[in-house]
């Protein structure tokens, strides 16, 4: 059986400890049932020293081994430090690993527990350890004893907490589509990785070698692709928050710089990006933003040898049929005979994972051109009508009523917010029915930062379908309590469009989550003034059966409780005043709502300004907002939405 286990690991620290959230999901990411654990990791100073160590033992090496062997690792020099063992070393920083993830402390000992009751030897399991800390995420967590030794068919993934399902498109390629880009080369041999993606089955590769930046952008932009790949030159900052790659000798850039063409790439069906290159924890980190299904990137600098090894493997084992989880394994495993020339060599490939996708397969990829449609009830009976001649007209005319019961109906119409979005039904709680949608867009917020933990754009029917509405809201952490399951809501309804509903909720609502803050939660539960309902999770991002009910444009925000602001081509923007203060008596942030005409498509989208800068996500509506999606950006030059 297929299993995903999420280890979100929440804020804390190695001198206090780490909140930790387990879930298992039955049949993977697609699964609409999961089990859910609560426990603690507790005080580990050492594992933080012992990383430390290793760190600059490496680091050392690699300093060593530019000077003295033929091989070149995949970076350009920088200082090495200290003077240490890196084999010692690393075998010091596994045992402190394992001995912190075999605690005797209760509430990490539920943790583990449920693990070895719910996971069996012979399922297949993706791990994905879920944190924002830099220090975690570097952690060598495949040394992990659990799964390394009794779960062989386990493989573990770094993910981010904050995350939205990949805006897949299906396509009728009869191959794997590769983009090569084939960077820097200086001092490295990148045309052997070429050579090795050269010999893949079923694949069209495009390579691209050192080139101009724009020469990148209108590949991303123009052509569809299943696979982006990397070869060259690349490093992370020190937080591993970004990364840089250096595409030619001269240009080095970070993915801000082909942020619009990596989501467009991501929209027409990128599933997977390999940076076979160093130092890429941050390219992995800023790429996940996108919502790309899978990357795989080294965690530290790599010797070229040790990439174009593990690069050969994976691909001649991926493409046979293994899941990519237990490819990456494998050829990970393998690199452990050369560890006698590459310290560490097999710490260095990671998985980075969104967790709304199940593990990749080659063949998945691999799209036949569809059959051709099945003819559908009208065109047989015109055949027939057509093989009968005239006298067969006026039987099929006096059978039509009858014909038209058996004629299949279309499929009920949906709702999806798109892909930057996390889309939400609503109902009450003591009903199954449909009342409406939510349309959420999680952010940064926490305690003491006076940020929301997300925003949402809502809408949908109450009292029996009597009455409509349309509204706007935010949700922030509770700081007085620092419960990681409550938060306090703000919202005002949309007013003046056919909408029945003209309320401003400036006193808090109540809400609940079924997970803690930092993550997707499942449901949402709202229970206040005139609010009872519960918002649960599309997985697959679409309520079916929902359709909706209000006009397709808004000309007025209609409400005392948003500052409405007006601009060209029909640009109407419900800036949101209801909002918890500081203590002195300000806000940092901003949520509004905008519909509005671009290039003659009508749009809509939530914005957010968060003290730092704009961000919008616009709202894919099906049937209502279908003209334009630009899916997710930052916005710089935006100079009509102030602060109010």
């Amino acid at each position: 059986m297929r299993k995903q286990v999420i280890l979100t690991l929440m804020e804390g620290s190695f001198e206090q400890g780490f909140p930790v959230l387990l879930r298992i999901r039955e049949d993977g990411a697609t699964s609409k049932t999961e089990t859910q654990v609560t426990g603690r990791l507790p005080t580990a100073p050492y594992i933080l020293e012992a990383f430390n160590n290793w760190q600059s033992a490496y680091g050392q090496w690699q300093s060593a081994y530019r000077q003295t062997v033929m091989h070149n690792p995949r970076i350009k020099p920088r200082p090495g430090v200290t003077n240490f063992s890196c084999r010692d070393l690393g075998s010091q920083l596994a045992t402190c690993l394992n001995e912190w993830l075999k605690s005797d402390s209760r509430e990490w000992q539920r943790i583990r527990d449920r693990l070895q009751r719910n996971l069996s030897e012979t399922d297949e399991i993706q791990v994905i350890i879920q944190t924002e800390d830099n220090q975690l995420r570097q952690l060598p967590w495949h040394l992990w004893d659990l799964f390394s030794e009794h779960y062989r068919n386990a493989e573990i993934a770094l993910s981010a907490p904050h995350y939205g399902p990949p805006p897949l498109k299906p396509k009728p390629n009869n191959k794997v589509k590769i983009l090569a880009i084939l960077g820097d080369s200086t001092g490295i041999n990148v045309q052997k990785d070429k050579a090795i993606l050269e010999q893949l089955p079923d694949a069209e590769i495009t390579p691209l070698t050192e080139p101009q930046r724009q020469e990148l952008n209108n590949q991303l932009w123009e052509q569809q692709w299943d696979i982006l790949f990397f070869a060259g030159h690349s490093y992370s900052q020190v937080d591993g928050s970004t990364g840089q790659i250096s595409i030619n000798q001269n240009d080095s850039l970070s993915l801000k710089d082909l942020k619009n063409a990596l989501t467009k790439a991501i929209f027409s069906g990128l599933q997977l990006a390999i940076f076979n290159s160093c130092d890429g924890l941050g390219l992995a980190r800023e790429l996940a933003d996108l919502n790309i299904p899978q990357i795989i990137v080294m965690r530290k600098p790599v010797p070229d040898f040790v990439a174009q090894e593990f690069l050969k493997h994976f691909l001649s084992i991926f493409a046979q049929g293994t899941s990519l989880y237990l490819a990456v394994r494998e050829a990970r495993e393998r690199l452990q005979g050369l560890e006698g020339d590459y310290p560490c060599a097999s710490w260095l490939p990671v998985i980075c994972q969104n967790p709304t996708t199940l593990p990749l397969t080659w063949q998945e990829m691999i799209r036949k051109n569809p059959p051709p449609p099945s003819r559908s009830w009208w065109q047989i009976l015109w055949q027939i009508t057509r093989f009968l001649r005239r006298p067969a007209i006026a039987l099929g005319l006096s059978l039509l009523p009858i014909v038209l019961l058996f004629v299949p109906q279309p499929p009920a119409a949906g709702f999806s917010c798109g892909p930057s979005l996390q889309t939400y039904r609503v109902r009450n709680p003591s009903q199954s029915k449909i009342e409406g949608v939510r349309c959420v867009k999680f952010d940064k917020g926490g305690f003491h930062n006076f940020l929301p933990v997300f925003s949402w754009y809502g809408e949908g029917t109450w009292h029996n379908a009597k009455f409509k509405y349309r509204h706007l809201g935010h949700a922030f952490a509770q700081d007085s309590t620092q419960d990681s399951y409550r938060l306090r809501a703000y919202a005002a309804d949309i007013f003046g469009n056919a909408e029945d509903a003209k309320e401003i909720f400036d006193k808090p609502l109540s809400i609940k989550l079924s997970s803690p803050v930092g993550t997707i939660p499942r449901t949402i539960t709202v229970q206040d003034r005139n609010w009872d309902e519960i918002w649960e999770l599309e997985e697959d991002n679409n309520v079916e059966g929902y359709s909706s009910p209000l006009n397709p444009e808004i000309s007025t925000c209609g409400s005392d409780g948003f500052i409405e602001e007006r601009g060209t081509d029909s640009i109407v923007r419900c800036k949101l005043k209801v909002q918890p203060q500081k203590p002195n008596g300000t806000s940092n942030y901003l949520t509004w709502y905008e519909e509005g005409k671009r290039h003659g498509f009508h749009y809509a989208r939530i914005g957010i300004w968060d003290g730092s800068g704009y961000e919008v996500s616009d709202i894919c509506k099906k049937s209502r907002f279908i003209g334009h999606c630009q899916l997710k950006s930052l916005l710089s030059s935006l100079v009509i939405v102030k602060s109010p």
